[in-house]
């Protein structure tokens, strides 16, 4: 069952629902007419993100919109998880998901005898 604004009515002049969809408001410049609509704008826009999440060996963790080479181990991932890279401090690159090796398999066909072979 749902929440409604009666459920956090703790206090006679504070609403909790309505602080936080005021802040929600506030914060992406957009009215809505109630929690559920703006919950679903949230969603909507996580889901459609091309944002990318990155961690690295330096336990940074942060959202980029590319892909950083620079020497450290680094793992890249979208928020659904669909794909991953993996980048290594020697500059080797790993791939998973089923798009994204479908891709690079698609991509690199008429190199197929490099694929997983390492070289110096």
């Amino acid at each position: 069952m749902p929440y409604s604004d009666n459920d956090y009515n703790l206090f006679p002049r504070y609403n909790a629902l309505k602080a936080i969809l005021h802040g929600a408001e506030t914060i992406i410049d957009k009215k809505f007419s109630s929690i559920n609509d703006c919950k679903n704008e949230l969603k909507n826009i996580g889901l459609n993100s091309q944002t990318i999440f990155t961690v690295d060996e330096m336990d940074n963790d942060y959202e980029t919109e590319i892909l950083e080479i620079n020497g450290c181990e680094t793992v890249y991932t979208n928020i659904k998880f669909d794909w991953i890279i993996y980048i290594s401090h020697e500059m080797y690159m790993a791939f998973g998901g089923k798009l994204l090796i479908g891709f690079l398999k698609e991509l690199f066909s008429d190199r197929m005898d490099k694929i997983n072979k390492y070289e110096w």
